[in-house]
């Protein structure tokens, strides 16, 4: 079941992400999906060590000129590891905490300039 509170488009493979988990960086991280509360990435096996669904990331930087560089909190909402073996990443989803309010604008502006047309049709 979908719970998410804001709508989501793909950025894969424009848009990257680096942070700091206890005090390690992760750099050049794929971003997968965005919306303005938050992100899907995709953490090679190699860089998981004490990765978990709840972990909380610093430092959160989104790597794409049209999105906003000013560094916030997120943390870990969940980890999905089913295809581990045979893609050689897990993907994770992030919420953004206590970003600014210019922060969640900007990307909610990105996220509805990329945003297909909907093509639902009330009956």
């Amino acid at each position: 079941m979908e719970n998410r509170h804001h709508s989501r488009v793909s950025v894969d493979p424009q848009c990257r992400v680096q942070f700091q988990l206890r005090g390690e960086p992760y750099r050049n991280i794929p971003v997968s999906d965005l919306g303005s509360d938050g992100c899907r990435i995709q953490i090679p096996l190699q860089a998981i060590g004490g990765w978990s669904d709840e972990s909380l990331l610093e430092r959160v930087e989104l790597l794409h000129p049209a999105l906003p560089s000013a560094p916030v909190k997120a943390k870990v909402v969940w980890v999905h590891g089913e295809d581990l073996p045979k893609a050689g990443f897990i993907a994770s989803g992030l919420q953004f905490l206590d970003a600014p309010a210019g922060y969640t604008r900007k990307l909610a502006e990105y996220v509805t300039t990329l945003e297909p047309p909907t093509t639902y049709q009330p009956e």
